[in-house]
């Protein structure tokens, strides 16, 4: 981090991540965005109806709605001007649209006063915004037991996979597997489509 603010730069495993400004942007709005979907969700589930945390719970719902339009533009912007490849460039935006989808999803339920719907969207939502820290983990595992770093396209395949088989679990201890695997389902499809159909870059 010292780096980060004061170096202008990442070295991570030995690779320079040099300075770009989408990079700082996307960290800092991504940050404030992870800290208010664990409100949001802690309120969620602590409130009781009519109560003063229900009021404060669907006050922070539409800032969080709001701001969600700042996060995913901070975003796309990162992936577009810091990923080359066009094939790891569709596997965030896949995630990405996943995570608004659910965000859609929501705020449909919350209309209809389908708060399990709800609920479930929400933590489907916070699972798929912990992707670029899933990503860095995953980069480290590879690391620490290979000692080599596989090439892009299997360390993004292999997060994509962690992240859609917690939603799978969390779901399934839940008892609501039934009510969200669809959404599982086309989201993770449509990523095994693209990585079958699509070239590999060489590296």
């Amino acid at each position: 981090m010292f780096s980060r603010l004061f170096q202008n730069n990442w070295i991570r495993y030995g690779t320079l991540l040099d300075w770009t400004l989408s990079l700082d942007v996307h960290v800092l709005v991504s940050v404030i965005f992870l800290l208010m979907m664990m409100l949001q969700v802690a309120l969620g589930m602590l409130h009781a109806s009519g109560s003063a945390l229900g009021r404060w719970h669907r006050t922070t719902g539409k800032i969080l709605l709001g701001y969600s339009l700042i996060f995913f533009a901070s975003t796309i912007w990162n992936v577009w001007e810091r990923v080359p490849v066009v094939l790891l460039q569709l596997n965030f935006y896949i995630v990405i649209a996943g995570l608004a989808a659910y965000f859609i999803r929501g705020l449909l339920a919350i209309r209809r006063k389908d708060y399990s719907t709800h609920m479930d969207s929400m933590i489907g939502a916070f699972v798929l915004t912990g992707v670029a820290a899933s990503a860095r983990l995953i980069y480290f595992l590879y690391y620490v037991f290979i000692g080599t770093i596989p090439i892009s396209p299997l360390w993004l395949l292999t997060t994509s996979s962690i992240l859609y088989f917690k939603l799978f679990l969390i779901y399934g201890l839940a008892g609501r597997f039934k009510q969200n695997w669809k959404m599982i389902a086309i989201q993770f499809g449509l990523i095994l489509l693209m990585y079958a159909s699509l070239p590999w870059p060489s590296k």
